[in-house]
């Protein structure tokens, strides 16, 4: 659970900075996970706001430098710059933004 709201977070931080890069508006996350089909259940959804230069995300609003698109190898990444460094997100086929962390990965899909 710890590990679930340090990842929304960091993406929460990632897509605060997003300026006219497309990705701009609300999405809801799910969990997809390798053998372990019950742990989206038990997970609560988190609804995520994505702005120009912020994100928000369980009441909580974090500005960022910058956010940007990046391609390499055929795969295209959300980048969002902080003071405390970059953070990359990958940008699945659909629109939907990835987090994966060993066996489980965590999408972000927009709803708006």
């Amino acid at each position: 659970m710890l590990k679930k709201s340090f990842i929304v977070a960091g993406l929460s931080l990632l897509l605060a900075a997003c300026g006219g890069h497309g990705y701009e508006g609300q999405y809801e996350s799910s969990i997809e996970a390798t053998g372990l089909g019950s742990l989206n259940s038990m997970m609560p959804k988190t609804t995520m706001y994505i702005g120009t230069d912020y994100i928000e995300s369980n009441g909580q609003k974090i500005e960022v430098e910058k956010i940007y698109v990046k391609e390499q190898d055929d795969r295209k990444f959300l980048i969002m710059q902080t003071q405390e460094g970059d953070q990359a997100y990958i940008i699945d086929k659909d629109g939907s933004l990835l987090i994966k962390s060993g066996l489980a990965t965590i999408k972000f899909t927009k709803v708006d």
